[in-house]
């Protein structure tokens, strides 16, 4: 891919941005009067737009690698979606034999439970009841699993997917109110409400309002 010759560069404002930074320096540890807090005030506006100028100068300097990139992405998505709907769509059709094998292994391992305990009121076969009750368990807990052929692909098996389901937010929160991350949305939530609020008075519980003058 060709760059313009004229897309702009970090160093076009290496110089403009030194001697601002020189202009902004010499008020440092000065006691600001009427008059000098005016010449501030003139850099600060200066800094801004020059930081404005820096800023619209990046989005041109990357646009051309922003839309090599978009080209890039494009081209590809349609393949990565036709390799993952095969993946999808392959899954769904192993899923009936899973829950019908599943169901195969439980039974088996009942059966096998049945007969070790037919067995555990003969002390002469003890033993084997005992090794046919921990090859029941070890049945039961197991999962049928299906590989590849070649055995390098992962293995596909049945998975129980457990999730919540709000019934009552109130109690939910109040569950987890003592954790960093719910106080620190409670916190974000705060502030975005004292900003609406504009300056008006606001009262919201457990939240003591702090302010304090700054530059604007």
């Amino acid at each position: 891919m060709s760059i313009p010759n004229d897309i702009p560069s970090p160093a076009d404002f290496e110089h403009e941005l030194a001697a601002l930074a020189l202009e902004a320096k010499a008020f440092e540890g000065a006691e600001i009067d009427a008059k000098s807090a005016e010449k501030v005030g003139e850099i600060i506006d200066r800094a801004r737009k020059l930081a404005k100028r820096i800023e619209d100068a990046r989005k041109i300097a990357k646009d051309p690698h922003l839309k090599a990139g978009q080209k890039v992405d494009a081209e590809f998505k349609p393949t990565i979606a036709s390799a993952e709907k095969i993946a999808a769509d392959s899954k769904k059709l192993l899923q009936p034999f899973l829950v019908a094998e599943q169901k195969r292994r439980d039974a088996e391992a009942a059966e096998a439970r049945r007969k070790a305990e037919a067995l555990r009121d003969d002390a002469l076969l003890a033993d084997r009841a005992q090794s046919q009750a921990k090859e029941a368990e070890k049945v039961a807990a197991s999962a049928h699993k299906v590989q590849s052929s070649s055995g390098s692909a992962r293995t596909i098996s049945l998975r129980t997917v457990r999730s919540a389901e709000v019934t009552d937010a109130a109690a939910l929160v109040e569950h987890y109110a003592a954790h960093p991350a719910i106080i620190a949305e409670a916190e974000r939530l705060a502030n975005a409400d004292i900003r609406a609020a504009k300056g008006a008075a606001i009262t919201i519980p457990g939240v003591k309002i702090h302010e304090e003058q700054v530059a604007a």
